[in-house]
Order: C-alpha cells, then sequence, then structure tokens
C-alpha cells in the first residue's frame, strides 16, 4: 500500500509476508535480508524490526500483532511502525 504524501516528504510502505517455493514444501520460507539506501546510508530493516519489537514487548506479548506496517521517514531519519492498525511506535535509526 503506497500512499500519497507531499513532495517535501518521503514515505515507503514495507508489508512482507515469508516467500516459499510452490515446488517444494510451503514450510520453507526462503531466507530474505531487506537494506533500505538513501543519500549514501544503508539502513538494515531487520535490525529496526528488532528493535520494534524490543520496544512493543515493553508493553504487549509479541502474538498480539495481527497487522504490522512500517512506514518510513527518511528526512526524519524515523520509521513508523503502526501496529494492528492503531499502535503506532516510533524508531529512529
Amino acid at each position: 500500500m503506497l500512499k500519497v504524501v507531499p513532495e517535501n516528504s518521503v514515505k515507503a510502505t514495507v508489508e512482507t509476508k515469508p516467500i516459499t517455493n510452490s515446488r517444494r514444501s510451503r514450510s520453507k520460507a526462503m531466507p530474505k535480508k531487506s537494506y533500505l539506501q538513501y543519500a549514501e546510508k544503508e539502513i538494515d530493516q531487520d535490525a529496526l524490526i528488532e528493535k520494534f519489537k524490543f520496544e512493543w514487548c515493553k508493553e504487549y506479548k509479541i502474538n498480539e500483532i495481527k497487522d504490522l506496517k512500517v512506514y518510513y521517514k527518511i528526512e526524519d531519519k524515523k520509521a513508523y511502525f503502526v501496529a494492528n492498525e492503531s499502535i503506532t511506535i516510533i524508531i529512529d535509526f
């Protein structure tokens, strides 16, 4: 899902699901590593997710997450994690 935003801000939405090979067992997911690169900087998305999990577990349990969307605001160096369409946790990168 990509939303239209003003020209002076940049946001990206990432929704990921495990990728499986349809010819083999569906229980085996393809390993992935995701990076966001911008202005000669590289952000490890998996590290940001780990930071989010740490913050989330201060008040909630991991299994309470039904839906998770991540919005990156590059110019502010922040990732906005929106869980269950109502709880927002902001992580600096």
